[in-house]
């Protein structure tokens, strides 16, 4: 497993919720500020289709694999952004939402 990453819930296969990782500690985390954001694509695609729904409040454990955090959003779509460009490299599009079957959980 590479330096940083998170493969699985609980951090590692044995779910040891501990990150080797040391540049943050107790003395600095006091100065940490936002330096990106990513913005879950659940809100356009609700406007555009009010029919699609409903959307609840979201907690997830997202995980980071090979520079690539992925994530799940409240309409139950995985993202995967790249930490480098902060991009998403998955794309959820509206469309993709109205072609499943409204009683599906996949």
């Amino acid at each position: 497993m590479a330096q940083g990453e998170w493969p699985a819930y609980g951090g590692t296969y044995a779910a040891a919720r501990y990150s080797p990782l040391t540049q943050i500690d107790r003395d600095n985390a006091k100065d940490l500020h936002v330096v990106w954001r990513w913005k879950s694509p659940d809100m356009a695609i609700k406007e555009a289709d009010p029919t699609i729904g409903p959307t609840r409040a979201n907690e997830s454990t997202p995980l980071m694999v090979g520079g690539v955090l992925y994530t799940s959003t409240s309409l139950s779509q995985v993202a995967a952004i790249d930490c480098r460009d902060r991009r998403d490299q998955m794309g959820v599009r509206s469309q993709d939402l109205r072609e499943r079957p409204r009683h599906s959980r996949q």
